[in-house]
């Protein structure tokens, strides 16, 4: 990021971050360290703690024959380890952010992972996603559309 700060070719204003899967832990910390960031795009990234995660991981990505919709409602039975929570962080981030997310993932909690950022949004954040039925966690070639009409915003 900081290197292409100093390329003349670059606009140090239109520099944004795009990431999957663990990103959605690992990239506000950036946007909100850096705080200049002109966007950032999440496929398919969590925004639920680590400890949910693996609970749900647990449920379905582990047991082939699990349903989502089961693990989905069990979420509120967890009560071990949070450990790393990534809504304090994105609570100060003020950088728009797109979520692409598969609603058949069994990977990370999307229902939950929804609800916190319908949380987010209410509260003002410039945050926004799409979902996509059928898909797993990698999402696919469908998304690209979605990526490139966004990111379009930020020329």
């Amino acid at each position: 990021m900081i290197f292409l700060r100093t390329r003349p070719e670059i606009d140090p204003k239109r520099i944004g971050l795009a990431g999957n899967s663990q990103a959605g832990w690992i990239l506000p910390l950036a946007a909100r360290d850096l705080g200049d960031i002109a966007f950032m795009v999440l496929h398919s990234g969590p925004v639920c703690t680590v400890g949910e995660e693996m609970f749900y991981s647990d449920l379905v990505e582990n047991n082939t024959t699990a349903r989502n919709e089961e693990a989905n409602r069990r979420m509120s039975e967890y009560h071990g380890p949070s450990g790393y929570d990534p809504v304090p962080v994105l609570e100060a981030v003020r950088t728009p952010t797109l979520w692409l997310l598969c609603l058949d993932d069994r990977s990370i909690p999307v229902q939950l992972t929804l609800r916190n950022l319908e949380k987010l949004k209410a509260s003002g954040h410039p945050f926004e996603w799409r979902t996509y039925e059928g898909l797993d966690h990698g999402l696919g070639p469908q998304i690209w559309p979605d990526i490139a009409q966004w990111v379009a915003k930020f020329k």
